[in-house]
């Protein structure tokens, strides 16, 4: 038996606010003749900018729209429902924390470290390196703060975070004599392990919530 196709994200989200699809002019910001395109397989995907209008109208994270995921979530993570999106409306977002920051920075350092083991093992890390540099460059420069002292001394920072890359870690790197395979099993433990802690941090800060009656 074939399993059933998943629905297709904006159908999701269209379930959880309970609204047709004449109706997603004013709740996601599409018209009727995109959505119908979009959710029956016409348009294959959601496109960059589709998914930033849809975003900023219902706050779901533009990942979650670019990836068509059959369970959409926040941009600071939670689960998208109801309740999210009259918050997102009465614009009650909560600001993302310098944890949540720090988080995603480690998870993005985790995606290129997967590229870069890719491009090595297919013998192709030149033109791999010019691309991810290439797109990097293109979205700093659409900030006016990309080329700052602050930023740079930040992210400088970050790089140096003692906890993950101690003296053994930069040493495994600046040798060059360990497999990349190792290197990068290393890197992902003590990012893993980052994340960990960066986590239980954040939700012991989480004011506890109040039983239900």
């Amino acid at each position: 038996m074939k399993k059933p196709k998943a629905k297709h994200v904006l159908a999701v989200i269209r379930g959880k606010l309970r609204i047709s699809q004449k109706s997603s002019p004013d709740y996601l910001g599409l018209p009727v003749r995109t959505l119908t395109a979009l959710e029956c397989g016409q348009l294959k995907r959601v496109t960059p900018r589709t998914a930033q209008i849809v975003s900023a109208k219902t706050g779901v994270s533009i990942e979650s729209l670019l990836e068509n995921s059959s369970s959409p979530t926040t941009a600071d993570g939670r689960l998208f429902t109801q309740e999210t999106f009259e918050e997102h409306k009465a614009g009650k977002r909560k600001p993302i924390s310098s944890a949540e920051c720090f988080r995603f920075y480690l998870l993005l350092c985790i995606k290129l470290g997967r590229i870069m083991l890719a491009a090595f093992m297919a013998k192709n890390t030149i033109f791999t390196v010019w691309q991810i540099r290439t797109a990097l460059n293109k979205i700093g420069e659409s900030f006016p703060e990309f080329e700052s002292k602050d930023i740079k001394q930040g992210v400088y920072q970050s790089l140096t975070h003692p906890q993950m890359f101690d003296f053994d870690m930069q040493r495994m790197m600046m040798e060059g004599k360990t497999k990349p395979t190792s290197l990068w099993a290393a890197l992902l433990a003590r990012f893993n392990a980052e994340l960990s802690v960066i986590e239980k941090k954040s939700d012991a800060s989480q004011p506890a919530k109040p039983p239900r009656r």
